[in-house]
């Protein structure tokens, strides 16, 4: 993602930036006037904001063992989404939600 800021600079900023896609996936992000049309979010720039945030909070919390299962549970999200299952991938991003609240 080539964007000048990230929406996921820190461990809170994840949290907060999970809870929007939960909320705008799949196809839900709506037009942000301060972001240029190849900024604009999507699914696919979504999940790379939130891998993007999973390395900041990586370094956040010391590499908990944790982020690993974050990384795998965002992948399955991410295939929910793509494939067109909703709910379990909004479902699998609040889990997510819960253990990066808990570190």
């Amino acid at each position: 993602m080539n964007m000048a800021k990230h929406w996921c600079e820190n461990l809170g900023e994840l949290i907060d930036f999970i809870a929007l896609v939960v909320l705008s996936a799949p196809d839900e992000f709506g037009y942000r006037d301060w972001l240029k049309p190849e900024e604009q979010l999507n699914l696919d720039r979504a999940f790379d904001e939130l891998r993007y945030g999973l390395d900041r909070a990586a370094e956040e919390v010391a590499q908990s063992p944790a982020i690993g299962t974050c990384r795998a549970m965002l992948e399955e999200a991410y295939t929910h989404y793509r494939e067109g299952r909703i709910n379990p991938g909004a479902w699998k991003l609040q889990e997510i939600s819960r253990l990066l609240e808990n570190l």
